[in-house]
């Protein structure tokens, strides 16, 4: 597929599974942006891998616009983990 049609079908992709997950679903705002983001970001690397793009040719904004969404991608997941982690605190085996 052509990198403007993936980039589209990743925007769809994107769209319906923050919908699905958010509303019908009635997970929390930041997970479904997580949760979206990175099966956005595998339905866009199945659509257009980046082993496709002719690196012998001049780089074309396609390619620096899909590094762009993953490297937003591995950073969200990243501070998703880090906020999920700090909240998981065992509240008992604090001392009174």
């Amino acid at each position: 597929m052509d990198p403007d049609g993936a980039m589209f079908a990743f925007l769809l992709v994107l769209l319906f599974v923050f919908y699905v997950a958010y509303f019908l679903a009635r997970i929390h705002l930041f997970s479904s942006i997580v949760l979206a983001l990175i099966i956005g970001a595998l339905a866009l690397s199945v659509l257009c891998p980046l082993t496709l793009f002719n690196k012998t040719k001049e780089e074309h904004n396609s390619t620096l616009a899909f590094l762009i969404i993953y490297g937003i991608t591995v950073l969200v997941v990243f501070l998703y983990i880090v906020v999920k982690v700090s909240q998981d605190v065992r509240y008992e085996s604090l001392c009174y």
